[in-house]
């Protein structure tokens, strides 16, 4: 749920970085960070702001553009939209879904937005919250996961779930 930025470094420094690691040249690197900036509704002003002037929504997105601009074969990605309006969220999944739908790409992402789990979610593991021994436990039951076939969300035995979000609401 951190944005984990390089706090010496400005904005676009932290996010042309994992490009960099990959072996992207720097002028290919800016330009597909200004490219994503774009859709995220970010100035492009901001790549040279230093992190610490960034709101929390634009260190969200910052981070979120360091994640994805590289190339990757899953992502994990833990409340990616936490700090963000509900618009900009769904702006913010949209291009993940269309990147990892793109490039055959595995993201695996933690969200308690149960509306955009639906929306862009390809499948579901409700995480049961327990309290054991003081501590609060999260628990995956193999059974409540949920798959989308079609428009359709099925469970692992094969039954139709009439309402996801009930479903899923109860967990």
């Amino acid at each position: 749920q951190e944005n984990n930025l390089l706090p010496h470094f400005t904005a676009g420094e932290n996010m042309i970085i994992s490009q960099l690691i990959k072996g992207i040249n720097e002028a290919n690197a800016k330009q597909n960070v200004l490219n994503l900036m774009s859709l995220l509704n970010l100035e492009d002003s901001l790549f040279e702001e230093k992190v610490f002037k960034l709101s929390g929504g634009q260190r969200q997105r910052v981070s979120f553009i360091r994640a994805i601009s590289a190339p990757f074969q899953a992502l994990f990605a833990d409340e990616p939209t936490g700090n963000l309006d509900a618009t900009t969220a769904r702006i913010l999944f949209q291009i993940l879904t269309d990147q990892l739908n793109a490039n055959g790409q595995t993201g695996i992402i933690v969200t308690h937005d149960l509306k955009l789990a639906l929306e862009y979610g390809t499948r579901i593991c409700p995480i049961e919250a327990v309290y054991e021994k003081g501590r609060i436990i999260g628990n995956i039951h193999d059974q409540n996961n949920i798959v989308k076939i079609g428009d359709s969300w099925i469970k692992k035995d094969g039954t139709k779930v009439n309402n996801a979000y009930d479903y899923l609401h109860n967990y």
